[in-house]
């Protein structure tokens, strides 16, 4: 074989192998930019869990309904972005048991939420309303009994 066909044998494979290379980078760039995505997911996850968690101490705290909405719509806002973690951890072949964990966790909470709210207003979200109401209104019929008795 010539020394010419060997300096261009070389110089293919040097071609080729940049562009293998080439390939390689574009392809661990688009990979890492797709696992960066699942990282910044999980946070928004973790930031809606913390953001559940607020609204419900805020209805505890308040008892206003405006914080039982506040907290559905923050569950409903979690599930597409556990979904797409999901899809993302698929994509990468990364075991996917800690977001439905997470899923499942998330409906048998917000269930809970939901009976202890039911709950809560039965029990009377105000001094006049519900169980309480009622109490406080048979307090003051008492009174008024004991009042007339002693008078």
């Amino acid at each position: 074989m010539l020394i010419r066909n060997k300096l261009l044998l070389s110089a293919a494979l040097s071609v080729g192998s940049l562009i293998i290379i080439f390939i390689i980078k574009e392809y661990s760039g688009v990979v890492q930019e797709q696992l960066s995505q699942g990282q910044q997911l999980v946070l928004q996850l973790e930031n809606k869990v913390l953001t559940l968690r607020k609204h419900e101490k805020d209805f505890f705290s308040r008892l206003d309904m405006k914080y039982v909405e506040l907290h559905q719509q923050t569950e409903k806002s979690l599930l597409p972005v556990a979904e797409q973690l999901r899809v993302i951890s698929k994509q990468h072949d990364i075991d996917t048991t800690a977001v439905a964990t997470l899923d499942s966790a998330v409906n048998r909470y917000s269930k809970l939420f939901s009976d202890v709210v039911t709950l809560q207003q039965q029990i009377g979200l105000t001094p006049t309303s519900g169980l309480y109401g009622k109490l406080r209104d048979a307090v003051h019929n008492v009174e008024s009994l004991v009042k007339q008795h002693n008078n």
